[in-house]
């Protein structure tokens, strides 16, 4: 009777443990890239993949954070952008939505997402730089001859 009560303790113990299990969220993307550099989209998509060992683990909210520094990323001071929790099962082209964003800059953003427990598991903090969004960001002069230089036309 011992031996079953604890075997039962057992089974209690490994099917509680399971079910709480962490889970990770990998693959973050911006535009389909990791990290991207120079994108000259002005509402980036974002996306991720969520991993578990555990079968039946689904994703059933998410919150974006978007951010001028890697510190107040990683603190969840979205100072350009905080989606706040979304109820959505959706991780693929889910657009930013915050503040307008400014040419040829970089921000930092990390994803946290909830599952069917309510448990949440947060990505790493990654990021992405912008480009030029039109040309009168392009402060370049072209390179080439002078009319004036090595011309014989007169």
């Amino acid at each position: 009777m011992k031996n079953a009560n604890l075997f039962l303790l057992l089974i209690l113990f490994l099917v509680f443990s399971c079910s709480t299990e962490k889970f990770s969220i990998d693959n973050l993307k911006c535009e389909y890239k990791t990290n991207p550099v120079g994108i000259d989209i002005e509402n980036p998509r974002f996306s991720w993949i969520m991993n578990s060992t555990q079968r039946g683990v689904s994703q059933t909210a998410y919150r974006i954070i978007v951010s001028s520094t890697k510190e107040n990323c990683k603190q969840n001071l979205g100072d350009i952008w905080d989606s706040k929790k979304v109820v959505s099962e959706n991780s693929n082209q889910i657009y930013f939505e915050g503040e307008t964003l400014k040419s040829n800059s970089k921000y930092f953003w990390k994803v946290t997402v909830w599952n069917q427990d309510d448990i949440e598991s947060t990505g790493v903090v990654n990021y992405w730089t912008t480009g030029f969004f039109n040309e009168l960001n392009w402060k370049a002069k072209w390179i080439g001859l002078d009319k004036d230089v090595g011309d014989d036309d007169s």
